[in-house]
């Protein structure tokens, strides 16, 4: 059946009270593997008609942004979903409420920690810093590799267990939230120009600072060159110029042209910050897929990614 029928068939559904019914039909068109990426996110804003919570419709639009950022009625009903119900119209509650852990509160990490030692992925300790006051730790997907959890090192003998709650191999960064709050950030220039010949410095974890040059930009606004040769580390650590401003992350990730280390550029960081900020906050229960790095919330009995096809394991949920 095409697919524009098949909605209109699960909005008959919806329209004649028979709910469960809608969903259903919705449910296993999302999970058809031929549907391009706009037609998925249709029908997951026609499933947003089947629930009764902001919550969950919500997380419904969310889904369909994802796969079609364009998508007009997806953003025009979730700006709509804060509004309060019409008098005298209560929402019923749901035959099939979402269920999960809500996440413990966190408390205030005293002190400044400008730079953090990461710890157990699969090229030996890393670097990283603290990027929103909520707690999130940026570095590097090749620091994380496919791990859930790492080790975020504070300073000797005092670490705690982070997260991955995003990551991406193309952009080789990666988000660890950590049960903390943070008062002292590094000051980050996500908008300085990286300039040729420019001073850096490249600092990592327990680590004396190595200082040198940029060089030609490598991939236009993603990456920069630098003359500096090695690391101590897997990478992850905050490069910063004369100012103190904190202008890219030093990655390791291999290969690419040129014989010195390179950066990536912190303008493509913030959005993903901001994401993962307001889904953490929502409370509802979500799977990251340690193949790809992505992090949705899905159906408890989800046996797949809908964004690369890998197979969950359980203990992926969050």
């Amino acid at each position: 059946m095409p697919i524009q029928r098949e909605i209109d068939a699960a909005l008959y559904e919806l329209q004649h009270g028979r709910t469960e019914v809608a969903r259903d039909r919705l449910r296993r068109l999302i999970r058809q593997a031929n549907l391009l990426p706009e037609q998925r996110a249709r029908a997951w804003v026609t499933l947003s008609d089947s629930f009764f919570t902001s919550v969950e419709k919500r997380a419904c639009l969310m889904m369909a942004l994802d796969l079609d950022p364009h998508n007009v009625e997806a953003s025009r009903r979730l700006g709509r979903t804060t509004m309060p119900p019409p008098p005298g119209m209560a929402p019923p509650k749901p035959t099939a409420p979402l269920s999960g852990t809500p996440r413990a509160a966190k408390t205030n990490l005293n002190g400044y920690f400008p730079v953090l030692g990461i710890s157990g992925g699969p090229h030996g300790d890393g670097s990283g810093f603290f990027v929103s006051g909520s707690g999130l730790v940026v570095t590097t997907r090749h620091v994380v590799g496919s791990c859930t959890t790492v080790s975020v090192v504070l300073a000797p003998q005092r670490q705690l267990q982070g997260t991955v709650v995003w990551s991406s191999p193309a952009l080789d960064l990666a988000l660890i939230d950590t049960p903390h709050t943070v008062s002292n950030l590094l000051d980050v220039n996500s908008g300085a120009q990286i300039l040729p010949d420019q001073f850096i410095t490249i600092h990592g974890y327990g680590q004396t600072p190595l200082q040198g040059r940029c060089v030609a930009a490598a991939d236009g606004e993603r990456w920069f060159g630098t003359d500096i040769s090695s690391l101590w580390d897997a990478g992850g650590g905050p490069i910063t110029n004369r100012d103190n401003a904190v202008v890219g992350i030093a990655t390791r990730n291999e290969p690419r042209a040129g014989g010195g280390l390179f950066g990536a550029v912190l303008v493509q960081l913030k959005p993903y910050v901001d994401r993962v900020e307001t889904r953490l906050a929502d409370g509802l229960p979500r799977r990251y897929c340690p193949s790809c790095g992505n992090s949705a919330w899905v159906e408890l009995n989800a046996q797949y990614c809908r964004f690369c096809g890998a197979a969950f394991d359980e203990t992926w949920m969050r």
